[in-house]
């Protein structure tokens, strides 16, 4: 929950200094332009879904600002800690040449692997 500092004007709408306002993560996904927003789907993630600029633009899995998750840190090692194990236990193979995007920084855009256990 955030207090607004100064009225905020919001398409049409008044929000006065003073007010509390808050975020209700649970019903932002699941809202009406969503398609299919009660199932599970990790195919809306794919670069070919026209709705995944906005979808993006509404994550924020460790929240923002100063009142951002606590464990966010532990989360992030804990991820680095389960790559490692992937890496030492499967063997990865590219099936195609990936695709770069250049920002501030070099990200890829598309990598396709094929993943087997290591022998």
């Amino acid at each position: 929950m955030r207090d607004i500092v100064e009225d905020l004007h919001y398409e049409g709408m008044l929000l006065p200094a003073g007010s509390t306002v808050c975020v209700p993560y649970y019903s932002l996904f699941r809202s009406e332009w969503i398609a299919n927003a009660d199932q599970f789907d990790p195919d809306r993630w794919l670069a070919s879904n026209p709705q995944l600029p906005q979808l993006k633009e509404m994550f924020t899995p460790f929240s923002l600002g100063k009142r951002a998750c606590v464990g966010q840190n532990m989360a992030m090692f804990q991820m680095r800690i389960i790559a490692a194990h992937f890496v030492r236990y499967f063997d990865f193979e590219l099936v195609e040449e990936p695709t770069f995007e250049y920002f501030f920084t070099l990200k890829p855009r598309s990598i396709v692997m094929k993943v087997k256990a290591a022998e």
